[in-house]
């Protein structure tokens, strides 16, 4: 029997979704996150297994975390969605419980306001780096 490889997807076509954005749309809420990002700092990094007690909010935004250099003019090429606590954590668990495998993540609650408490990015590693603001 051959064991199927669990994977983060980069266009989080396995994570269940309430709202996915365009292209354009994607790429105006990730530069406007990426900006703000400057005024947070490192809060604490932690495990996957202790990431539940971070995510306090019902409802997340999700971004691949990879702004693309030419010169010194940033953009992105990534992908944005909504999704719910849950389907968020059930996305993240298969590849990192099974292989340690995760794409680049940047995951910010949904908030009335343009400056949420705490942001949540990751790189390929399995470790999430809770922001808060300075």
């Amino acid at each position: 029997m051959i064991d199927s490889v669990e994977y983060m997807d980069h266009d989080f076509s396995s994570l269940k979704k309430l709202k996915i954005f365009t292209k354009k749309q994607s790429e105006n809420i990730f530069m406007h996150f990426f900006e703000i990002k400057k005024i947070y700092k490192l809060k604490q990094a932690v495990e996957f297994n202790e990431l539940c007690d971070f995510l306090i909010d019902d409802i997340y935004l999700v971004m691949n975390n990879e702004p693309r250099y030419k010169g010194k003019k940033v953009f992105f090429t990534g992908n944005a969605v909504e999704t719910n606590k849950k389907d968020l954590l059930d996305f993240i668990s298969k590849p990192v419980n099974k292989y340690d495998l995760i794409i680049p993540l940047f995951i910010v609650p949904i908030k009335d306001n343009d400056y949420p408490d705490y942001m949540i990015t990751t790189q390929e590693d399995p470790i999430f780096e809770i922001m808060a603001i300075k």
